[in-house]
């Protein structure tokens, strides 16, 4: 739990003691009674309007964003920064990697961003190829790391 969140759950709880539940409104000018938070569902709704936040669906429409939608945002981001998936499930609360497995939904950036890897790590592997090759063929003709040609032709002339 980050430290903003833990603050703002703190504060829920000033004045209230064990047994009291931590999400609470007041209800009734008159009453002041506090009543426990059964679903925040409308006001998510709400909230989300105002601060015109919204999600795609598939076919690129705009739709209602979801609470529950944080939760597979949450787990994209942690697969996409490389943590390990069982802290990511520690996170996230999932029992079982089938059920992780339905949340990590992989976008079209995804797999272009894996076929760059990929690309990046072929290149990678033809070049270091490439370097031995050359590194190996000058081992062969006496010539030592950072001689040219035409410095090892004078250091070693041919008989």
């Amino acid at each position: 739990m980050d430290d903003t969140l833990l603050q703002l759950l703190k504060a829920c709880c000033e004045g209230k003691v064990e047994s009291d539940f931590v999400l609470t409104r007041e209800r009734g000018k008159k009453l002041k009674k506090v009543t426990k938070v059964k679903t925040f569902y409308k006001l998510w709704d709400q909230v989300c309007e105002r601060a015109k936040v919204f999600a795609l669906d598939k076919n690129g429409n705009t739709r209602k964003l979801l609470f529950h939608d944080l939760r597979r945002t949450a787990v994209s981001g942690m697969r996409r920064l490389e943590i390990p998936e069982s802290v990511a499930m520690k996170i996230t609360g999932h029992k079982t990697r089938e059920v992780f497995a339905r949340y990590d939904i992989v976008s079209p950036t995804d797999i272009r961003a894996a076929q760059q890897r990929v690309s990046r790590h072929r290149q990678q592997i033809a070049k270091a190829a490439k370097e031995k090759e050359v590194s190996s063929v000058s081992d062969k003709v006496g010539i030592k790391s950072g001689e040219t040609q035409d410095d090892a032709a004078q250091a070693h002339p041919v008989q």
